[in-house]
């Protein structure tokens, strides 16, 4: 099983792939360019009817550095060609969305090029999504000028108060339900539709169009113990099509992050998936995060605080910036072998069961 960690490497590996395999292949270009200049993309390909009535729809990159293990279990399924044997109607219908945040990953940051998280920006921002004032408090102390070691040790010292004071959970919410005020904080929604926003949802529109059921599947790394699987429910507990979800994935951890559950996930706004669901109306459409994890959530956490300051304000060819640009490449595709064999092996497992259970 092949892991490829660049992502115009992945991008060429994949698009082969497809074409070997007979699917059918549209890039959607961005505006923002790779570090090299080089020209980015959004790659649909789709493989079965043109406007199905049952659908399967498989993301990765939405945070573009956790790229790599979703594109590489991408290519595995394309590459050994079982979704295209699960299909059982002409009405069928797969399509692969490689790279959702072509720039994040070149760049390697979850961001997209205005600091946008694409999994905070697929909602109505008319009126405008409010921002807590508990993270307008804290956003001096996440998003800082400079980056020194008193920097951190301030969050680190803020983090234990409120988290002995209000509690982790409502720590975790604050941070990282999304918010609308601070374009260089963490987990910005942006205060717009993103290009890749209104590019995906004219793709799904138009590809949704007449469907009558399907499931949304967005692969991400980052939360969970290391190289462990859970599926992130993208429907409200209780449910019929949570219900459906829980049913169809025996070998895998379902957790409900929405609608009444004591679950300790935050439930983000604005989250791509569920919009994707959404151009569907009517139709019994679900969708779920599958989620990998990697390194103890501080280490995540600290990555994504150096990197956005980086961006901001740093300088990437420095000797700090490479290491923390490392450093955020390795807490969300680790160089262990062992976790990217495993990632793989039970990311191509959940969509083929995903293949078998929907056709």
């Amino acid at each position: 099983m092949t892991f490829i960690d660049d992502f115009f490497d992945s991008r060429s590996a994949y698009l082969a792939a497809a074409e070997a395999g007979g699917w059918r292949s549209e890039l959607l270009p961005i505006s923002a360019k790779g570090p090299a200049g080089e020209p980015l993309s959004i790659a649909c390909t789709s493989y079965g009817a043109e406007r199905p009535k049952r659908a399967l729809i498989i993301l990765s990159g939405v945070h573009g550095v956790e790229g790599p293990a979703g594109a590489s279990i991408q290519l595995g399924l394309v590459e050994s060609g079982s979704l295209v044997s699960s299909l059982q109607s002409p009405d069928d219908g797969i399509l692969l969305i490689h790279a959702v945040n072509p720039f994040g990953w070149a760049w390697g940051r979850r961001q997209n090029e205005d600091n946008i998280d694409l999994n905070r920006n697929f909602q109505n921002f008319e009126p405008m999504p409010e921002t807590s004032a508990d993270y307008a408090a804290l956003d001096p102390v996440i998003n800082p000028v400079a980056m020194t070691d008193e920097t951190t040790q301030r969050l680190l010292r803020t983090a234990a108060e409120l988290t002995e004071t209000k509690g982790a959970a409502w720590l975790q919410k604050t941070i990282i339900e999304g918010q609308y005020e601070f374009p260089k904080g963490l987990n910005y929604g942006g205060d717009r539709p993103a290009e890749a926003n209104s590019a995906i949802r004219a793709i799904a529109e138009t590809y949704l169009a007449g469907c009558a059921e399907g499931l949304i599947v967005d692969l991400h790394t980052g939360l969970g113990a290391f190289g462990e699987a859970t599926i992130l429910s993208g429907e409200a507990a209780g449910t019929a099509n949570h219900e459906w979800i829980c049913g169809h994935f025996p070998g895998f951890e379902v957790e409900a992050i929405y609608g009444e559950t004591d679950s300790e996930m935050t439930a983000t706004r604005g989250k791509l998936a569920r919009a994707v669901a959404g151009c569907a109306p009517g139709s019994a459409m679900r969708s779920f995060t599958l989620e990998f994890g990697t390194y103890e959530k501080n280490r995540v956490f600290l990555a994504g605080f150096r990197e956005n300051w980086l961006h901001h304000h740093g300088d990437r060819s420095s000797a700090q910036g490479q290491q923390i640009t490392a450093e955020m490449r390795e807490v969300y595709a680790p160089a262990d072998q062992s976790w990217r064999d495993r990632v793989i092996a039970r990311g191509i497992a959940c969509v083929e069961t995903a293949a078998e259970a929907l056709f």
